[in-house]
């Protein structure tokens, strides 16, 4: 079972748990401080903003075809601004 995330330094959902793995000792400190440093970045460059665009950087359908047979053949990719995480 998957208990819900608490904010405490002995939360023990699954992702606090597998980050304590990764020797993270307080993952939800992490997550508040990732926060913190996010919201630093201006509106203009933070994807998670709601007013950013990728100033209309996006590939074409042509693009994206030839990136589709770059990767099957192991070749140069051409970067994708409208990928978020």
């Amino acid at each position: 079972m998957n208990d819900p995330h608490r904010q405490t330094a002995y939360c023990q959902c699954n992702p606090c748990k597998l980050d304590r793995e990764s020797n993270c000792l307080n993952p939800d400190e992490c997550i508040k401080e990732a926060k913190r440093r996010i919201d630093l970045i201006p509106p203009k460059l933070n994807p998670t903003h709601q007013g950013y665009h990728h100033g209309n950087l996006s590939l074409t359908r042509m693009r994206k075809d030839q990136n589709v047979r770059a990767r099957a053949e192991d070749g140069e990719i051409l970067f994708d601004s409208t990928v978020t995480f």
